[in-house]
């Protein structure tokens, strides 16, 4: 290994040939993005080293990266690795890295046709047609995998015109292709600046589960063409308008000390590495806010190591050699609108300290970062005596909580029959050091039971809340000295409770006739010219509906009288007849903003739906076409549908009135589910009325009028979905 290394370093200095279809081209730092099932990140992977032996080129990977800092003469010397068992500091770094990443072994390179222990893996000279087979592995349910040129073509390389071939992989087993996870995967290959795209070689010698892409290179003015992986700012998302709760701790041998603090970031400043953002620190009691704004810096430690995810470390040379143990992973307990986040974790390790003595022990500082939430948390050692460390608590970004590590997520309403919330947080992910305690109605041993909270109390918003203790208090080693007085942290979540037969649905449409563009909302012309029955006006055919909804006075900007159906089943597009079954049916008011109210002005009621189980709703306007959600919704607190934003089921059964607006067509005058000529003919013998309440009104401002032939004219020949047509 050491004549491997003396030689290499000699050869670096030195001219090289020149790197045509080379697939790491040698000397040319290059970042990739990593991913499989198991790992991400974006990482520096090149090769550093070249030895030259005859006609084949060894290529070596982070190999002269290592002997710089831990030289040739400390790789073989022996150290105790995990749980006391002999290795050495090359063996133990090699340990911590991926599978797919070899520091020692070298690609060998041979006329194009590059070798992997001792396997015949890429031939970066095969033209378009051409192709090889590697069948020396030993795979499983296969016998080989066939790498053919599939295409060469020239396309811009970040900023650079290339030329650029495409290979396929094929699993092969008797001679006959067969369909494999391979087929999953490809090579793409730059003429001037290496793999584009590849897969791990030892994974081509085994199973594939590893994509590499890449993500920008230094060319050779070192200049980066494309970009370089992570930097600290993808893990500062600090903007103005956040607040972030988190808790400042200290100890040493004779005390400890905890602060509660609350920052309303008011603006931020980044620079290359660093963040800078003024706020004003909010009142842990109440709220208030400070007078004074301050500002506050954040550096992220270690951010060099942002690209060496792939090796799990880094190396940091002072008066020691410091071994930096890192991780970058997809965060399991946080993703924000299903957008994944990535924890970036190090902490500091000796390696070695002199004539390379030294084990890796632990020895520093410890700090974690996300790439949604910023700083998570750091355990900082200025001596070995003293500790300073940092935690968030909660985020909170654009008035919407996003993370909170002192009380587990809660929902705006639960049904009394809902299994109990334990409250406190159970997770890897987060380290909370403080005692957290909680109470409220319906909460006993810190977990929340809907079924204790009283009947009195349904429907009404019941307040959680939860203490943070400051840890000095109560320790159970030593007693400690409190320094400063004890801070502590009050904080609430508020729920709902219903345990009734009757679930509340919020429906909301425009009718087509009644919209104005301008005010974006509906006329209310009917209830206006008082015109507008009293009682729900369906009891007729071809709707026979029985309720007896009526009011006394109206609430303010009622539009019209509207139906909304419950129905189960699975609704088809296409069929001859109705699928799905009416389960209940309820007369509402749709009012000027869309919004479906009952008489008294609130959500209707359902009391005949199966909690927990999905219903489609109906919409039933008098002349215009009946829609139906375009999906299930699932009986529970908060059931809703709202179809001024959301497409109805079927093929254009709402008007478009807006970007991302929709309404109901309007001019079904012989309420049948189609706008056709019978419908004109309905108008047309009763036109030039006023003050009524009739069907041909498609405008619904009590005249019947050309208007209302406009509103027909302009949707003739729609027709609704027969699922809901009488």
């Amino acid at each position: 290994m050491k004549q491997i290394i003396t030689f290499c370093l000699f050869l670096c200095s030195c001219g090289l040939l020149a790197q045509d279809w080379t697939v790491f081209p040698y000397d040319q730092p290059s970042w990739f993005e990593f991913e499989n099932e198991e790992h991400y990140s974006q990482s520096v992977y090149y090769a550093d080293s070249l030895l030259v032996s005859g006609n084949t080129n060894n290529y070596y990977f982070h190999l002269k990266y290592l002997n710089d800092l831990i030289g040739s003469e400390c790789w073989d010397e022996p150290i105790y690795g995990e749980f006391g068992t002999e290795t050495t500091r090359f063996e133990f770094l090699q340990g911590k890295t991926e599978d797919f990443v070899f520091i020692k072994e070298p690609l060998q390179e041979t006329n194009g046709e590059y070798y992997f222990q001792g396997n015949l893996v890429f031939d970066a000279m095969l033209q378009v047609g051409e192709s090889i087979t590697i069948s020396s592995a030993d795979y499983v349910g296969l016998d080989a995998v066939q790498i053919a040129c599939t295409n060469q073509t020239t396309m811009d390389v970040y900023g650079n015109m290339d030329n650029v071939k495409t290979f396929s992989l094929q699993a092969m087993n008797g001679g006959q292709a067969i369909a494999s996870d391979f087929d999953n995967y490809a090579y793409v290959l730059s003429e001037n600046y290496g793999f584009l795209e590849f897969l791990p070689f030892n994974e081509l010698l085994s199973a594939p589960k590893t994509t590499a892409k890449l993500l920008g290179f230094e060319d050779d003015n070192g200049i980066i063409q494309g970009t370089k992986a992570w930097k600290s700012t993808d893990f500062l998302p600090y903007e103005a308008g956040d607040v972030i709760y988190y808790v400042e701790e200290y100890s040493d041998d004779y005390g400890r000390s905890a602060t509660y603090l609350i920052d309303s970031i008011t603006s931020v400043t980044i620079s290359e590495n660093t963040l800078s953002y003024t706020y004003y620190r909010l009142s842990n009691v109440d709220g208030s806010a400070s007078t004074t704004q301050y500002t506050r810096t954040i550096s992220i430690e270690h951010h060099k190591a942002f690209d060496k995810g792939i090796y799990h470390f880094d190396l940091i040379s002072n008066w020691v050699l410091t071994y930096v143990d890192i991780d970058i992973s997809q965060s399991d307990s946080f993703t924000d609108e299903g957008i994944p986040s990535y924890n970036f974790y190090s902490n500091e390790s000796l390696l070695i300290y002199d004539n390379c003595i030294g084990e890796p022990e632990y020895y520093g500082d410890t700090y974690t970062y996300n790439s949604q939430l910023g700083f998570l948390s750091s355990y900082e050692f200025p001596d070995v005596w003293t500790t300073e460390d940092w935690e968030l608590f909660i985020y909170i970004k654009g008035n919407q909580q996003i993370y909170n590590s002192l009380i587990a997520p809660l929902e705006d309403n639960y049904w009394c029959t809902d299994d109990a919330i334990p409250l406190a947080i159970d997770n890897d992910d987060i380290y909370n050091n403080n005692v957290v305690t909680y109470s409220g109605v319906g909460v006993e041993n810190n977990v929340f039971d809907p079924s204790l909270v009283p009947t009195e109390l349904y429907n009404t918003p019941i307040e959680i809340t939860y203490f943070v203790d400051n840890p000095c208090e109560e320790d159970p080693f030593f007693e400690y000295y409190c320094y400063g007085d004890a801070d502590t942290l009050f904080l609430s979540e508020t729920v709902i409770v219903n345990c009734d037969n009757k679930i509340d649905v919020t429906v909301s449409a425009f009718l087509e006739g009644a919209y104005n563009p301008t005010t974006q909302s509906m006329n209310a012309s009917l209830e206006q010219i008082d015109v507008l029955p009293k009682n729900q006006p369906y009891h007729t055919p071809p709707w026979n509906y029985e309720g007896l909804e009526s009011v006394v006075e109206f609430p303010e900007m009622v539009v019209d009288w509207v139906l909304v159906e419950m129905r189960s089943g699975e609704p088809s597009a296409s069929g001859t007849s109705a699928t799905t079954t009416v389960v209940e049916t309820q007369a509402g008011l749709l009012l000027a903003n869309g919004q479906v109210v009952n008489t008294e002005g609130q959500p209707l009621s359902f009391q005949q739906l199966v909690y927990d189980e999905s219903y489609y709703i109906a919409l039933r306007h008098r002349n215009h076409l009946d829609v139906l959600s375009a999906a299930p919704v699932n009986a529970s607190l908060g059931m809703s549908y709202d179809f001024t934003t959301n497409p109805a089921f079927g093929f254009n059964q709402q008007q478009t009135i807006a970007e991302g607006k929709y309404a109901l067509f309007g001019g079904d005058y012989v309420p049948d589910g189609i706008i056709q000529n019978s419908d004109n003919d309905a108008w047309l013998s009763a036109t030039a009325i006023i003050n009524t309440y009739s069907i041909t009104d498609g405008t619904l401002d009590g005249v019947v009028q050309v208007t209302d032939q406009d509103v027909w004219l302009s949707d003739n020949a729609k027709i609704g979905l027969i699922e809901i047509q009488y």
